[in-house]
């Protein structure tokens, strides 16, 4: 159940909802993470300061366990719909085998026995406040030190199930080969009221610390702890929110995106080392040895940090350019931007004064774009434009198009013209408003549009749709080639995530699938589903059940919401 030069472990970053004094600026985070010391004696890490967790064990896996969670009304059909998401697997999922517990549960279990092992906090589910006073938790966290199966034990006798619900997906890190002792490590995270009565089981654990994450890094700059660097890395993510509630949503909804695993790669400078972590061609993320301090290798690494762009993996469109280029990110934005002005006479700008605004004639400039903001100062409006997704037109059709799409907010829409030329008509409508009309005839609107403005009936509020988009925005987008499937009474066009979407496609001839089963009868003979169900050009059913990617959302249908119609 390991690699071949590595054990597999699990690790939890608890955070207990507390209040503590940041003496930096005067304000109170108001949470606290849990932190155990490594015994100077240890074989791994000696001293160093690190989240609960350890390696896994067989008993962690074995199916012995559905018994305990069949007993707390979880069926093995319910694991694995609460757990399993549709992101690619990291390895230490991907590489088990059928006949041992679902491996996304099996983990969370290694996290939270080895922190009951290591710290005598025990946290359950379905278990009775009665039953959880009987148990002896010394005594018992020993026993499950000395023999990991006892934690399957205690259960048994206690009634209840370890809180695996609690804890949610986060990262994964890999033990660089220079090390000695390497482990393939999930993290997770989970939230409780406060953490308390924590004890150190005098063994590996030295010392336990409750702690904020200014705190702790504090106690490291200064030299008075050791931190190994993906503990730094993870508790330096932390300073990102100072609220438990808003940590805790994004964790919760963060989770169910999946998680990759990262190995750090040792790049030597002349005044330290930086361990550079995945990125295609850019660092994505940097984690400076510190020689004076915690003072940083120089500008050249503040400014890699600053423009880099965000962690997901790229889209193609993005990662197929050359160096000697401008940042895709930037170039596909001033596309969206150009393309914008030149049909409807809109320009978004920044950094232009109004004045110089006022004296730009839209008409005349909207074929100049360039030349325009060396006219009259200012640059376009890129920070406006946030990633919304991505789509590939199918193989079928004579012109294709990859193309990025972005989303942007602005006060009003107003005074925009049509060109002419490719642009005949221009509408500025509601997505119910929009949905309708084509609903009846009205209007002809192309799948991906359809799709995309069917997302924005999940959304009644501008502020929430605009706080929505601009943090979905940060974590990348994925690019879908929709594949036609035929069916006895229409056709469907399936997307990536469902279980009709072939697999290795490379696009250049995507095939067209043929069953003699009705769009329904393909529906309920399928576990995962993402696709439009097409009964005419105007009459599109969309279908998802899955997770969406890089925190976005599914679809919803007119009908289901509105009915056949709606009074604007």
């Amino acid at each position: 159940m390991s690699g071949k030069f590595w054990r597999e472990a699990a690790s939890l970053i608890m955070i207990g909802h507390n209040g503590v004094t940041n003496k930096f600026s005067g304000v109170k985070p108001d949470y606290e993470l849990l932190f155990l010391k490594r015994s100077s004696r240890s074989s791994f890490m000696p001293g160093a300061f690190v989240f609960p967790g350890g390696a896994t064990d067989v008993s962690d896996f074995v199916l012995d366990w559905l018994d305990v969670f069949k007993n707390c009304g979880h069926m093995k059909e319910d694991l694995v719909r609460q757990f399993r998401n549709s992101a690619p697997l990291p390895e230490f999922y991907a590489n088990k085998t059928p006949d041992i517990l679902l491996p996304e549960v099996g983990f969370r279990i290694a996290a939270l026995r080895e922190t009951f092992e290591e710290s005598e906090l025990l946290l359950s589910s379905y278990m009775s406040e009665d039953s959880y006073k009987q148990i002896d938790l010394k005594k018992w966290s020993k026993a499950v030190r000395d023999d990991p199966a006892q934690f399957l034990a205690l259960f048994g006798e206690f009634g209840g199930c370890p809180a695996i619900w609690n804890l949610h997906e986060w990262s994964g890190w890999l033990t660089p080969s220079a090390m000695k002792k390497r482990f393939d490590t999930a993290f997770y995270i989970a939230f409780v009221d406060g953490i308390s009565k924590a004890a150190a089981d005098g063994g590996e654990i030295s010392d336990i610390q409750v702690a904020s994450p200014v705190s702790i890094l504090e106690q490291w700059m200064n030299g008075h702890i050791l931190l190994p660097p993906p503990q730094a890395y993870e508790i330096s993510r932390f300073l990102q929110f100072r609220d438990y509630d808003k940590l805790k949503e994004f964790a919760v909804n963060r989770g169910k995106m999946g998680l990759e695993r990262w190995c750090p790669v040792k790049v030597m400078a002349t005044d330290g080392f930086l361990t550079v972590l995945p990125g295609k061609r850019f660092i994505l993320n940097i984690i400076v040895a510190r020689t004076h301090k915690g003072k940083a290798l120089g500008k050249q690494v503040k400014e890699y940090m600053r423009v880099r762009r965000n962690f997901a993996p790229l889209p193609e469109f993005y990662a197929n350019k050359t160096p000697d280029i401008l940042l895709p990110e930037v170039g596909f934005r001033i596309a969206a931007l150009r393309e914008t002005f030149e049909e409807s006479e809109l320009l978004l700008s920044s950094y232009m004064s109004e004045d110089s605004y006022k004296q730009i004639d839209l008409k005349k400039w909207s074929k100049a774009f360039l030349a325009l903001f060396g006219e009259f100062g200012g640059c376009p409006a890129i920070w406006n434009l946030h990633e919304w997704s991505g789509w590939l037109t199918p193989s079928a059709m004579k012109k294709r198009f990859d193309t990025a799409f972005y989303i942007a907010f602005v006060d009003g829409i107003s005074k925009a013209a049509a060109d002419g030329g490719e642009i005949s008509d221009i509408q500025v409508a509601s997505p119910v408003s929009i949905l309708e009309q084509w609903m009846n005839g009205h209007i002809l609107l192309p799948p991906p549009q359809a799709y995309e403005i069917s997302r924005f009936l999940q959304f009644r509020d501008y502020d929430k749709l605009k706080e929505f988009a601009v943090n979905r925005g940060k974590m990348g987008l994925e690019r879908w080639c929709p594949v036609k499937v035929m069916a006895t009474d229409g056709f469907l066009t399936v997307l990536p995530g469902d279980d009709l979407y072939p697999e290795d496609l490379d696009h250049t001839d995507d095939p067209v699938l043929t069953f003699k089963s009705s769009m329904s009868e393909l529906r309920s003979a399928a576990k995962f589903l993402h696709r439009g169900e097409i009964s005419s050009p105007r009459d599109i059913r969309f279908v998802a059940n899955i997770v969406q990617k890089f925190g976005h959302v599914s679809p919803l249908n007119f009908r289901d919401v509105y009915g056949e119609s709606s009074k604007m």
